[in-house]
């Protein structure tokens, strides 16, 4: 976090440098600067600087000044763990991202209050938050508000607005948070004594934590190298860990289950949307996907997982960064449904693949229809071509209803 708000502010001053200052006050040019830097956007009506800021608002912000927007768009998919913010809401996004951080809580009662106006002591609280924190002795001795303001003080926050905030406690003015939020963009480090992990939140019910999973993989091999950032919550992997394999009844349920369809097809647009932007065809389209997930590491369950069988589901996959051979079928079979397409898992006595359903004679037939087998668990594998040990192998097709 550290070292991401520093590069910010680089660009920051480099960006202020070459887009002078066009008022004629301090706020004036200090609120340019962070216009410069694309922190603040305003709207239809403006900056409306003498207007309070909502919570999503200050959320959005923050996301902005921490180099988090690309996440933040990337996790709009993600359920909320709030109940008042619905998937359509624009601001779940950066309100996922800034709570599982850390630096924005929610209410006891499960809300999140959006639309809300923010007060001075939470804005201030949340930027100290993002500054890196209390102290743990300053942890131990809390008091709402004034340990976060006084904490405040000292990192440079509220420099130079003195006379402008008369109670702490009433809402906070746009100009007012825009000159806070300058002020920790020019005084980031100083007093800077707390952990780079955030370890204070307020008294809310456990909400997930976000990881974001980076992948790279080359296609076609050698030529171009292909990288994508996954944001993934951590509760959700965790669910799935703690379902008990022997309540699951054959494989299908791992690729037909619904409560990760979100996820997965999120990511399936990502392809598609790959695909569209680099002019590829349909065949090329899927030859990605199945790049990709033949790129992820092979990892034998009693390594990976400690037991001799467990299949994964695929969000666990996705974000272990690999698995064994069931793992990564269960994936791409899931990912290719996902897609629109017909698939199947092929097994062997030892190993397992995918089955895509094709237009035309491919390798095997199964009720009338024709597959093209996918082997999952290498790099380098065209649809289509099959391992020497499956030629004349004995397989058992799992349908996928």
């Amino acid at each position: 976090m550290k070292r991401t708000m520093s590069l910010f502010l680089c660009v920051f001053i480099l960006l202020s440098t070459i887009s002078p200052s066009f008022g004629d006050s301090s706020t004036d040019w200090k609120i340019q600067r962070l216009i410069d830097g694309g922190l603040i956007l305003g709207d239809q009506s403006g900056l409306r600087l003498s207007s309070p800021i909502t919570r999503a608002e200050i959320a959005t912000l923050i996301c902005r000044l921490l180099d988090l927007e690309d996440v933040a768009r990337a996790s709009q998919v993600y359920k909320s763990p709030f109940k008042d913010i619905p998937s359509t809401f624009w601001g779940t996004g950066y309100i996922n991202v800034v709570t599982g951080q850390g630096i924005f809580g929610g209410y006891p009662d499960s809300t999140f209050r959006p639309n809300q106006n923010i007060s001075y002591a939470e804005t201030i609280a949340v930027l100290v938050r993002t500054m890196g924190g209390l102290s743990p002795e300053e942890e131990s001795n809390i008091s709402w508000p004034s340990t976060y303001i006084n904490k405040a003080m000292k990192l440079g926050i509220l420099d130079d607005l003195g006379g402008r905030i008369t109670d702490f406690n009433t809402a906070a003015t746009r100009e007012n948070v825009f000159l806070m939020v300058y002020n920790s963009i020019m005084n980031f480090g100083i007093d800077h004594t707390a952990a780079e992990v955030f370890s204070y939140q307020e008294p809310t019910p456990a909400k997930p934590t976000i990881r974001e999973v980076k992948y790279e993989w080359d296609y076609p091999l050698g030529y171009w190298t292909w990288s994508y950032k996954l944001p993934i919550p951590v509760d959700a992997v965790d669910l799935y860990k703690s379902i008990d394999r022997a309540d699951i009844y054959g494989y299908s349920y791992y690729v037909t289950h619904t409560e990760d369809d979100e996820y997965l097809n999120a990511l399936a647009q990502v392809f598609i949307n790959t695909g569209e932007e680099n002019d590829f065809s349909e065949w090329d389209m899927l030859s990605l996907v199945v790049s990709f997930v033949q790129s992820l590491k092979y990892v034998p369950d009693d390594i990976g997982t400690g037991y001799d069988e467990y299949p994964k589901f695929p969000l666990e996959t996705l974000y272990d960064q690999g698995g064994d051979c069931e793992d990564s079928s269960i994936l791409l079979a899931s990912l290719l449904r996902e897609l629109g397409y017909g698939t199947v898992l092929v097994a062997t006595e030892d190993h397992m693949g995918v089955g895509l359903k094709a237009a035309e004679e491919a390798n095997f037939t199964y009720l009338g229809m024709d597959f093209y087998y996918i082997e999952t668990t290498d790099i380098g594998w065209e649809i289509g071509q099959l391992p020497d040990e499956l030629d004349g192998a004995s397989i058992s097709i799992i349908p996928l209803n």
